[in-house]
Order: C-alpha cells, then sequence, then structure tokens
C-alpha cells in the first residue's frame, strides 16, 4: 500500500465514525477515538485497510492511522489482518528499519462489531515513490540507492531473526521516515512454523503477494512460507533499483526468465559496486 495514492474511492469509515463522541466508559479505559484523532484526508488503502492522515492530540503530532475495512471482504476478514499485523510490529519494535507502531485500538460500536485502528509514524513516501522521481537520475540511484538497500536487507533480516515471512516485499512496502526506508505492511506475514506460539496458528491470515516481486516457487504455491520467497523480492527489489531500465526482472513475467543466468552485469547501472550485483545474483538464484 503506498501511502500517496491518490484516489477518488469512497472509504468505507463513516462520518458518524469520525464524529461521534464515545463515553468513557464504552472505550474501557482508552481515548476515545473522536476526542483523540482529527482525521483530515485519506492517503491510502489496500486489500483490508485505509490509512488516513490524522493529528493525534495525546501525541500531539500527526500521525498515520490504519482502519480495517475493505470491500467485497467479510469485516472480521479485515479485523483479523490488522491484528495479526499489529502483533507482527509488536515483536520488531525499535528497530530502525521498521516502521513504528504506536497504538492498536479496538473501537466499540453500537450494534456491530468493534472498529481497529493502528496508529503509526507517519511516512514522507515510498521507495516507489522514490524509484518513479529517479527513474532517469543514475547518480541518485546508485549514491542513495545503495545507502537504501542496505536498510532495507537490514528491516527484512529483522524480521527473519524474529522467524517471521513479510510474503509481500515490494517498493509501496518500504517506506521513507525522514530519510530512512523502514519495512511496512505487515498483514500478509506469516511466522515460520518453528517459531509460532505454544497453541497459536496466523492460518486465518490470507495468502498474498505480488507477481513481479513473487519468487517462482511462491507463485506455483503462494501457501509457500519461506524466508526465501523474501530473498527473493529482495533481488527483485535491488534489480529494479539499479537496473538501467529501472523494473524488476522481465517485468516479473517469469515465462521469459530463467533465473539470473540469463541476465549479465551490463544491465546494472554503471559505477555500481560489484558487490552489489553479487548480493542481487544471490537473492534471484534458482533453488
Amino acid at each position: 500500500m503506498s501511502l500517496y495514492s491518490d484516489s477518488s474511492w469512497n472509504p468505507f469509515i463513516s462520518e458518524l465514525y469520525i464524529s461521534r463522541k464515545t463515553s468513557q466508559k464504552q472505550t474501557s479505559g482508552f481515548a476515545p477515538f473522536a476526542e483523540r484523532y482529527c482525521i483530515e484526508r485519506l492517503i491510502g488503502r489496500g486489500g483490508y485497510s485505509s490509512v488516513y492522515l490524522a493529528y493525534d492530540s495525546v501525541r500531539q503530532e500527526n500521525v498515520a492511522l490504519k482502519i480495517a475495512e475493505a470491500p467485497g471482504c467479510a469485516p472480521e476478514i479485515a479485523q483479523v489482518v490488522l491484528g495479526h499485523e499489529s502483533r507482527m510490529y509488536a515483536r520488531m519494535r525499535g528497530h530502525p528499519n521498521v516502521l513504528v507502531v504506536h497504538d492498536l485500538h479496538v473501537v466499540p460500536c453500537n450494534g456491530g462489531s468493534p472498529m481497529l485502528l493502528l496508529s503509526m509514524e507517519l511516512a514522507d513516501g515510498s521507495l516507489r515513490d522514490w524509484l518513479e522521481l529517479n527513474r532517469n537520475d543514475y547518480q541518485a540511484r546508485v549514491i542513495d540507492g545503495q545507502r537504501y538497500f542496505r536498510q532495507m536487507l537490514a528491516g527484512v533480516h529483522a524480521s527473519h531473526k524474529e522467524g517471521i515471512v513479510h510474503r509481500d516485499l515490494k517498493p509501496e512496502n518500504f517506506l521513507f521516515v525522514g530519510g530512512v526506508v523502514k519495512m511496512s505492511d505487515l498483514g500478509a506475514s506469516r511466522f515460520l512454523r518453528s517459531f509460532l506460539p505454544a497453541g497459536n496458528s496466523d492460518d486465518r491470515v490470507p495468502q498474498h503477494g505480488t507477481p513481479p516481486y513473487m519468487s517462482p516457487e511462491m507463485l506455483a504455491n503462494p501457501g509457500i512460507i519461506d524466508k526465501r520467497s523474501d530473498i527473493y523480492a529482495l533481488g527483485a527489489i535491488g534489480y529494479e533499483m539499479f537496473s538501467l531500465e529501472c523494473r524488476p526482472p522481465a517485468g516479473g513475467m517469469y515465462t521469459s526468465w530463467n533465473g539470473c543466468r540469463s541476465f549479465s552485469r551490463e544491465i546494472f547501472l554503471p559505477a555500481l559496486p560489484e558487490r552489489v550485483i553479487r548480493v542481487i545474483f544471490k537473492c534471484l538464484e534458482v533453488v
């Protein structure tokens, strides 16, 4: 999900939810939604949630407020995805290359299911925005891109150390906060089986992926849970960042691509260090 996607879509969240004054008793001790947050506008949406620019009167700063809502999707599934995402973020709280989540609110709604809201630090834009801006700026992509790529690797490495596989890494899910790249959008992530808490499962989390960045084996079997698929996605993103054409391998068309053996170093930007090319090749190796 890009935090800066223009859309004329009419969000599910109604003016009633935005303006309704909820009593302290109803909220079981946390700040009433309408009293704490002032929503300004929709800034992004995905399959199971919408993101709004909001002012947090407690923190006294702008935040990104993610709300579980999805067109054509059962509300309880959207709630499961957002609750799962908050738990994934909590496992990596404090890592400099993972988006910071401030609060998870469960807001009671009269006559309906509770509404889940996830308050997060506000990003300045996504890696997709940066790629579009610097598509023809080779120097920026070589110099700044290497720093951003290292930060991406660090964020994903942190998730793998916690036994978490993201499963939907793509430029839209790496966000800039104060010039630092941070991994985001963990709604599709899964625990490796060996890391699952006792008696717990994330099988209710829908399976996801974005074809140009999915490994061929994950594309063939979306249910695969393996950190190697994240590693492949990092390679595909690195390829896009540093290739002359600024696009993923073969545009993600696997019928015309047989792995890293089908391209040479000449497709990369001039002055890109050999060590970076080796990392990308390693990520894209056929397994």
